[in-house]
């Protein structure tokens, strides 16, 4: 009877919350998707996806030229390298995604200071100094203290990203994984784009890959699609973000790092790393309300084997453990067309088939 259906649902309730609490999440973000904050992300996000209010921006933002005055020079891209042995390939396809589509020269490579530089230098190519601006930046890779083998061979090097506020030469940074490619000029609107008021930081929602629909996230009529963005892994993805450096900015995420980290233990004593996305998301979603610009996921989407892709594809990125570089390249090719320009890249990086065509001020637009 009824008193019977609302027993069972109260302790399908409670063992939820319960796991919650227990499990610290593949991200060491304590699964909050149960959390207020997560619940209204997922409002937005659905009804983003209701209102195709994100097709209607990624049209704005993609048709956006420079601004009179901009100097690409005050800005600058940044990626990250936390280990010695990360796949060479994946840093010059992501470094030659920058030099053939952006106007944006300057590039901050910040790598773990227990890297030699000869190592880092061996990762690049003639071909990317030709077209970059490579700034070698040895750094203090903010290691989590509870580290195990798997969140270091995975993790180690992420939270370098949380220096790039600190780099206060520069108006704009747009920092990407090392697993993310760029596809085209238009991608550039990121540097010169107005941020809505009280934003701080602009990055897509997380997305899982399964369900684009136009520019939206996802497909409000695949009845698993509103359910699986309720549930993802994160808020924003943090594998692309644009930020202004800001000093106050940097120390307040620094304070988040230590907390969390200090903090994170399971009811059963288990000591954990929170990773460095959900130290961001609690930074700029929890701490400092409605901080984060969202933009269209074209800026930010994952390319699943022989899923849909969003309308408008600027940038890749291939989240997870199933990389480009793990597969042969006949059969990486076959999973889509953005894995087939992953191994493009490599080819143009490493002068085996033809040169990067270089993007300068002069030659930027939107032809791509």
């Amino acid at each position: 009877g009824a008193p019977a259906r609302a027993c069972v649902l109260a302790l399908f309730a409670g063992a939820l919350v319960l796991y919650a609490l227990v499990a610290h999440g593949s991200m060491g973000n304590k699964h909050d998707w149960w959390t207020y904050a997560r619940q209204r992300h997922s409002v937005r996000v659905l009804g983003a996806a209701l209102l195709r209010t994100d097709d209607a921006r990624m049209a704005a933002l993609a048709a956006l030229l420079p601004p009179t005055g901009f100097n690409p020079a005050r800005h600058a891209w940044a990626v990250t390298i936390g280990t010695a042995g990360y796949d060479k390939r994946a840093v010059r396809a992501t470094l030659a995604s920058i030099a053939g589509s952006s106007a944006v020269r300057k590039v901050l490579v910040l790598y773990s200071n227990d890297i030699a530089e000869v190592d880092i230098r061996a990762m690049l190519t003639p071909e990317l100094a030709r077209c970059l601006e490579l700034e070698l930046m040895p750094m203090d890779p903010l290691a989590c203290p509870n580290a195990d083998a798997w969140h270091t061979r995975r993790y180690h090097g992420t939270y370098m990203r949380f220096h790039l506020w600190g780099q206060t030469r520069y108006e704009r940074i747009v920092y990407v994984d090392l697993d993310f490619v760029v596809l085209s000029p238009r991608f550039d609107a990121l540097f010169y784009y107005d941020m809505p008021p009280g934003a701080l930081v602009g990055a897509a929602p997380y997305s899982d890959g399964l369900c684009y629909v136009g520019d939206a996230p996802t497909n409000l009529w695949r009845p698993w699609c509103p359910l699986l963005a309720m549930l993802d892994d994160g808020l924003f993805n943090a594998g692309m973000m644009v930020l202004t450096p800001n000093a106050l900015l940097a120390r307040g995420i620094m304070a988040t790092h230590e907390r969390a980290q200090r903090e994170a233990v399971t009811l059963m004593g288990e000591r954990f790393c929170v990773t460095s996305q959900p130290v961001l998301q609690h930074f700029f979603v929890w701490q400092l309300a409605r901080a984060v610009d969202y933009l269209p996921v074209g800026f930010n989407f994952w390319p699943k084997a022989h899923m849909p892709l969003p309308t408008t594809q600027l940038g890749a990125h291939f989240v997870g453990t199933a990389k480009p570089w793990h597969f042969a390249r006949a059969e990486a090719e076959a999973m889509g067309p953005a894995h087939a320009a992953w191994w493009r890249l490599v080819d143009l990086a490493e002068g085996t088939d033809g040169m990067v065509a270089c993007q300068t001020p002069a030659t930027s637009g939107h032809g791509a």
